[in-house]
């Protein structure tokens, strides 16, 4: 699954705002049962947030990359040209394009996101969404 920001956020500082299926999933990444991914939009959205005082965080977004890339089974993503051009042709009426680059990924890897967001759970959402 693609994990979606707000998720990697409460993972790492609130994990009581996680559902009991998303805690499930992100325990059974931990352990190496379940292989998630973390999308680089994901980060980038929510160091963007912090610098502009819309997330309390005590630091940088940067500091997680040591503890990212320390569980195995979670793929630290990189944007390429074919995310961006396939987030730019979903036919979605969803115009966030941090949201629209994490559905190409999942588009891209045939798995569903993990997101409590009502957009990725809507009809037109073209992706699987899993809360």
């Amino acid at each position: 699954m693609v994990i979606d920001s707000h998720v990697l956020l409460w993972w790492l500082t609130d994990p009581g705002r996680l559902s009991v299926v998303a805690g499930d999933f992100l325990d059974a990444c931990l352990k190496g049962k379940r292989g998630g991914t973390i999308c680089a939009v994901s980060l980038w959205e929510l160091e963007w947030k912090r610098r502009r005082g819309k997330l309390p965080l005590a630091g940088s977004v940067r500091e997680w990359l040591p503890r990212l890339r320390k569980f195995n089974s979670v793929e630290l993503s990189e944007t390429s040209v074919e995310h961006w051009l396939l987030a730019a042709e979903l036919v979605w009426e969803h115009g966030d394009p941090a949201d629209r680059l994490i559905a190409a990924a999942a588009l891209e890897r045939g798995v569903a996101v993990l997101t409590k967001d009502g957009r990725f759970h809507a009809p037109d959402s073209p992706v699987e969404a899993v809360w």
